[in-house]
């Protein structure tokens, strides 16, 4: 990151943060087929339009393209399921908990269950194995299972869903308790399920079967690759002013019409102005870019969070909203920014003894002056994933305090000075900087995550990601396109302290922008990191 004092300022400081992560959208659809739900109470019979979960039950469900074409998804290539919910009215009586819960799904070409159960393979087991426990639940309502691995629906073919459970028994006929909660469902019958307490562990096994004519409703969550969403902020800002913000939207498969709404909240969320563009024209695989001035006239100095909220398109074709932030310093006219590095107490470009030093002077002098300890606070939008976020090493920009050197001193940017600030002058020992860019590589020592811009960039055909750890790590570097789809898997293993540098072979890939992201764990700390960086490669 450049520094604030290397650029000119005019009416504003332009300082462009790096490009926030794509952000692929999530959203679910729902399968009713029509009409409302039934209750009954019956065990013997099977009449009214509901199905039972028993405790040792297997279920096998078709699901057809034209099922989903009732509600309007006709898809134009595969599509990824995530998820799978049922509607549940309430329980029934049901003292016992589930041990084994299991979701398998394959695409067919049957066009009906068999008489038995379809038998024949192929399936790929979604959910595995899940205990299932009655007071985790609320009913009515829809009782959601988050696959372990998603299901490729291949947009064409018929779909066979499998459910099936069972619960461990003391009594091998116990017929007082044996379902525990009853679906809500209507339609007509593409629906079979098996059951015997009799039968225990061979919930999967047995063909035995008794044809009911209702399904379920039933809730897929779409995921995969889907809608791109993304935006550069400008990081540093003088008001009164407007704020360009540069915007990216685009999905892959099918045109759209793309809205954004730009909001500027307080740190707590309270909205100070909202914005809307409308009508974004987004043809089928074009990444549409744009510059949108938010006006910031009468805008209080003071840190902020910029939001934006685009209507995009999901897996499934759906219309659905996506979420991206940042945080972005407003200052008064006339101000100066505190540049920040966390540790470096004195700001000489050293982290040493002096800076603990001045850290103890400050604290000292401060009991004659308690206003010295308390200033305004720092933000960094990605602290809630980074715990490490405002003491890693690198310029952080920061308000002015009431103290000339008050902000330095605030090294893990909390607003309040104490001995906590210590931590980072402890991280960031004997790291040095003299200019902008001997800062930024001064940070890879292996003293704390981080990952630098690729080198060179651009590049042809390779080019070497050096990143860091201070601790045994696991890492997983990967590159996408601009489309958000992985070409790379660069590391994924757990590694020592230290610097390391992975390289990257594009020969095989056209010219044009990559991201590079890096998430890294710390074996011992459970500390996180995550970052990326945006590569160019020209043929």
């Amino acid at each position: 990151m450049r520094s604030f004092s290397k650029l000119v300022v005019f009416t504003a400081i332009f300082l462009f943060c790096a490009t926030a992560t794509p952000v692929l959208s999530q959203g679910v659809v729902t399968l009713d087929w029509g009409g409302g739900y039934s209750l009954t109470t019956s065990t013997t019979t099977h009449t009214a339009p509901i199905a039972h979960w028993y405790t040792r039950t297997r279920h096998q469900y078709l699901i057809t393209p034209q099922d989903f074409a009732n509600i309007g998804l006709i898809p134009t290539g595969p599509v990824t399921l995530t998820s799978l919910a049922f509607y549940v009215d309430g329980w029934n009586n049901c003292i016992k908990d589930v041990d084994e819960f299991n979701i398998s799904m394959k695409n067919t070409s049957l066009t009906a269950v068999p008489t038995n159960f379809d038998n024949s393979g192929g399936y790929t087991a979604c959910y595995v194995a899940h205990p299932f426990v009655r007071s985790q639940w609320t009913v009515p309502g829809w009782h959601t299972f988050q696959f372990d691995t998603p299901f490729i629906w291949d947009g064409v073919s018929n779909i066979i869903i499998e459910a099936c459970h069972q619960q461990t028994w003391t009594t091998s006929y116990d017929y007082s308790y044996t379902y525990a909660y009853r679906y809500s469902t209507v339609g007509t019958g593409r629906q079979q399920y098996y059951y015997s307490d009799g039968l225990y562990n061979q919930m999967c096994t047995y063909n035995y079967s008794y044809a009911v004519s209702y399904l379920p409703w039933m809730q897929f969550g779409c995921g995969g690759s889907s809608s791109i969403s993304n935006f550069d902020t400008p990081s540093l800002y003088n008001v009164p002013s407007i704020l360009p913000i540069q915007y990216e939207i685009g999905n892959p498969l099918k045109d759209f019409t793309g809205n954004i709404v730009f909001t500027l909240k307080t740190p707590q969320g309270q909205v100070v102005a909202t914005e809307t563009l409308s009508g974004i024209v987004c043809p089928a695989g074009v990444i549409v870019s744009g510059t949108y001035n938010f006006n910031a006239m009468n805008v209080t100095p003071g840190w902020y969070i910029i939001e934006l909220d685009f209507t995009v398109l999901n897996s499934c074709g759906f219309e659905d909203h996506v979420v991206v932030n940042d945080a972005i310093l407003l200052l008064a006219p006339g101000s100066q920014v505190c540049e920040v590095w966390p540790g470096d107490t004195d700001n000489d470009g050293l982290v040493n003894y002096a800076d603990r030093a001045a850290l103890n002077k400050y604290i000292h002098d401060a009991n004659l002056s308690p206003l010295w300890l308390n200033g305004p606070q720092r933000l960094r939008i990605d602290a809630e994933t980074n715990p490490l976020t405002y003491i890693q090493w690198e310029m952080q920009p920061s308000a002015p305090w009431n103290t000339p050197d008050g902000c330095y001193k605030d090294t893990d940017g909390n607003g309040v000075i104490n001995n906590f600030d210590y931590i980072a002058i402890k991280l960031n020992w004997m790291r040095a900087q003299d200019d902008a860019a001997v800062k930024q590589s001064a940070g890879l020592t292996g003293l704390s995550f981080e990952m630098e811009q690729n080198f060179p960039n651009p590049f042809n055909p390779t080019t070497s990601i050096r990143y860091s750890a201070p601790e045994r790590s696991q890492v997983r570097l990967v590159v996408t396109d601009m489309l958000g789809r992985e070409v790379a898997t660069l590391v994924n293993t757990a590694v020592d302290a230290g610097v390391h540098t992975a390289q990257f072979d594009a020969s095989q890939l056209p010219s044009g922008h990559y991201i590079a992201t890096v998430t890294m764990a710390g074996l011992e700390s459970g500390l996180t990191f995550s970052k990326t960086v945006k590569m160019s490669l020209n043929k």
